[in-house]
């Protein structure tokens, strides 16, 4: 049993490293802009062709062929991602069953809710830059060729696009129901702002009612929802530690108690109104002054939208890369294992009888000691939902997965020239996507449910090797009368299969890794002309302002009544 045991953890150790090497290569590539670079060293690794791994090639693949604006092939991969996705809420029962014995890493890769979205994000995007360029670039030897789409064919991809983000609402529609009462991803600002652009985009009075119901929509998830990340409250945890009891508090008390904007909240806050407020003027403008009331709308933005015409093009900035999945120090009481909450009545005699004694060997003769501080195995993100798995007694460690998530420092603003170099808009770029903290949560989330299974799993092994060590130990000290060379023999065969155990539970570090930090979305008017843009980043440190500038380079706007996209990945 314990060669089956130490065969099963070798094999389950052996692909960790190399996927983890590869997603740290595969980043650098995609952080400097080699894309091409960064493609082949995902189609290179054997590891993302496994059936387990399956839903990441496809994803990977996907945003870099999206990157490299090769937007056909990149919608070929994701709607291959969102295939896989769908089969795998039904839940393979033997890779979970193997899960028992050897390491998440042996399990399928099913993905995150937040990844599941940006997959529709990414469809929808695609289709309305294919629309809009008007061309698909096919390979032709070593070169590319362009080839013209017709009319038909832009049209059939700005339905699809279209079709992407209705569909993509229908998702989020069943997440909230499965996820009611929680704090944790379940809707999505930026289906709401890019979705409701894309309706705009149609430009019929039936799909402007839509997108002006989206972006009022997209006010209520950052109150409600979006209120949980730091990046727009300053009383983030707080809000997710009180989060079922708020509905009954109603807006006015929360507001007070629970949420203290950051300047990112009141920028997209500012931004949502702005839009709000366009889009009744355009559609229903005998409204104008309850909408003003209703949503609070400050004179500055009336006026910006009694002196402009409606927007025409949307910036869509993907900034870096989302922070790095990291294995993370966790233990375990092996105490807790062996007396568990409401045990069964074989489980005390086993506690009486056995527990004292293997706990006392393994303390004494092992040295399995507890950490020199009791430990809150995921700290302030998870909370008192593990106070009771928090360690006493001897312990074990392993490794579980977090977001390596640091706070957004910078503000970022658009400027844009005309082929005069005068200045022709600008204005500040609204996170809608705070990537960093959504990941974050979600794996959080994640570790927290695979906590106490993982530790009693490991437990489990432990104690195994624990009670096969004693066996040794009290054989050679009988047959031998060498009470040394028994301890020695005995933590020695413990060591071996400790170690293997250890280097077997590598946390699950798999993920959507190619993914920017955030996203951001600024809206402006341009006439017909050619323009530069640029962007500005500001940041203050120990007091200082810090600027840099960014180019986006030149592009056109041919026709001013037609909605435009700009999208842009900047480091």
């Amino acid at each position: 049993m314990l060669k089956f045991i130490l065969l099963c953890l070798f094999l389950s150790s052996c692909a960790t490293p190399v996927i983890r090497q590869t997603t740290r290569t595969i980043r650098t590539q995609v952080k400097q802009g080699n894309y091409k670079q960064a493609l082949k060293f995902v189609q290179a690794e054997k590891s993302y062709k496994e059936k387990k791994t399956r839903l990441l090639y496809h994803m990977e693949q996907g945003l870099i062929y999206h990157l490299m604006g090769h937007y056909q092939k990149s919608i070929g991969h994701l709607g291959q991602a969102k295939s896989i996705h769908q089969k795998l809420y039904t839940i393979s029962l033997r890779k979970k069953l193997q899960t028992i014995i050897t390491n998440e890493t042996v399990d399928i890769y099913y993905g995150e809710v937040f990844e599941r979205s940006l997959l529709h994000f990414y469809q929808a995007l695609n289709h309305f830059s294919l629309y809009q360029r008007g061309s698909l670039l096919l390979p032709k030897g070593k070169e590319m060729m362009i080839k013209k789409l017709s009319q038909q064919q832009k049209r059939t991809h700005l339905l699809s696009s279209r079709a992407e983000v209705v569909s993509w609402d229908s998702f989020l529609d069943s997440q909230q129901e499965s996820r009611r009462g929680k704090s944790i991803f379940k809707n999505d600002l930026l289906s709401k702002t890019f979705g409701a652009f894309i309706h705009e985009a149609l430009n019929t009075p039936s799909e402007n009612q839509i997108a002006l119901q989206l972006y009022k929509d997209a006010k209520k998830i950052l109150f409600r929802n979006y209120n949980s990340y730091k990046t727009y409250n300053l009383f983030s945890k707080k809000f997710k530690f009180d989060f079922k009891k708020l509905p009954r508090l109603g807006k006015k008390k929360v507001q007070k108690n629970y949420v203290n904007s950051t300047p990112f909240s009141e920028q997209l806050t500012k931004y949502l109104n702005f839009k709000i407020l366009e889009l009744t003027k355009k559609v229903r403008p005998l409204d104008m002054k309850n909408m003003i009331r209703v949503h609070q709308i400050s004179k500055e933005t009336v006026d910006k939208v009694a002196s402009t015409p409606p927007s025409n093009v949307a910036f869509v900035i993907q900034r870096g890369i989302i922070p790095p999945k990291v294995p993370f120090k966790q233990h375990y009481s092996l105490q807790k294992a062996l007396t568990p909450d409401n045990p069964t009545l074989e489980q005390r005699k086993w506690a009486k009888v056995g527990s004292f004694i293997i706990m006392a060997y393994a303390a004494n003769e092992l040295g399995l000691f507890p950490p020199a501080n009791r430990y809150d195995p995921m700290g302030a993100e998870i909370g008192v939902r593990l106070a009771d798995y928090s360690t006493s007694g001897l312990a074990i460690s392993f490794e579980l997965p977090k977001i390596q998530n640091e706070k957004i420092g910078e503000e970022i603003s658009l400027e844009i020239y005309d082929k005069n170099k005068i200045l022709a808009y600008k204005g500040p770029l609204s996170i809608v996507a705070p990537l960093g903290d959504i990941a974050e949560e979600a794996v959080a989330e994640y570790s927290a449910a695979l906590y106490p299974k993982l530790g009693a799993r490991l437990a489990m092994k432990h104690m195994a090797a624990i009670f096969a060590s004693y066996i040794t130990y009290q054989s050679l000290k009988e047959s031998k009368n060498y009470n040394y060379f028994a301890k020695l023999a005995a933590v020695a065969q413990y060591m071996l299969v400790a170690k293997t155990i250890e280097s077997s539970e590598k946390a699950d570090t798999r993920y959507w890794s190619t993914l920017p930090s955030n996203i951001r979305i600024g809206n402006a008017y341009l006439k017909k002309g050619k323009y530069a843009a640029k962007i500005i980043f500001t940041k203050t440190i120990n007091g200082q302002v810090q600027k840099r500038v960014s180019p986006l380079g030149l592009f056109t706007i041919d026709d001013d009544k037609k909605k435009k996209i700009l999208n842009y990945r900047v480091h």
